[in-house]
């Protein structure tokens, strides 16, 4: 039978702060799990075979263990790193606002998989497509609505009628 306290997590690195002496703080944002935090003991030594797992817009599988305040992290294996957006400034730029955005809009211990799924689907968006912005609207309008702070693009709010373009 397994453990209830542990637990696996795909999920998406949204930052990283030292901890302690040789620790990392893990912010991550999980299908499964939401926002989750954990410690990842020992990740900065020079020896630690995961520190290269932990940047942030790495997209990994975890293996934790809960703690009272903080989950401890055991084991990590890399599912995507997108490696061209974060080789060029301006897509690592959209990459990080992404992640700021979930990081800010995410509930800890609840999972959103609508919120999970259009993030990553941004994320290769922007790999793929680096010159194009609205990849950054397309999140945000989603990232609105799948928060309870959707936009009525479509009925006025006041009146209930239906909104019609303008002829241009």
């Amino acid at each position: 039978m397994p453990n209830p306290r542990t637990y696996l997590a795909t999920g998406i690195i949204l930052k990283k702060t030292p901890f302690a002496e040789a620790d990392l703080l893990i912010t991550m944002f999980s299908r499964e799990h939401g926002k989750l935090r954990g410690i990842v003991k020992g990740a900065q030594k020079s020896t630690s075979r995961m520190v290269g797992h932990f940047e942030p817009l790495t997209m990994v599988e975890i293996s934790a263990s809960k703690g009272r305040t903080l989950d401890t992290i055991n084991q990590a294996q890399i599912i995507n790193n997108f490696s061209d957006l974060k080789s060029n400034l301006s897509l690592i730029s959209q990459g990080l606002y992404v992640a700021e955005l979930l990081d800010g809009f995410g509930n800890e211990s609840n999972s959103n998989h609508h919120l999970y799924n259009v993030a990553v689907e941004t994320l290769v968006n922007i790999n793929a497509n680096p010159d194009q912005l609205l990849n950054l609207r397309w999140f945000e309008i989603h990232l609105l609505k799948s928060t309870g702070f959707g936009i009525e693009f479509e009925t006025c709010t006041s009146c209930n009628t239906d909104i019609q373009p303008k002829a241009s």
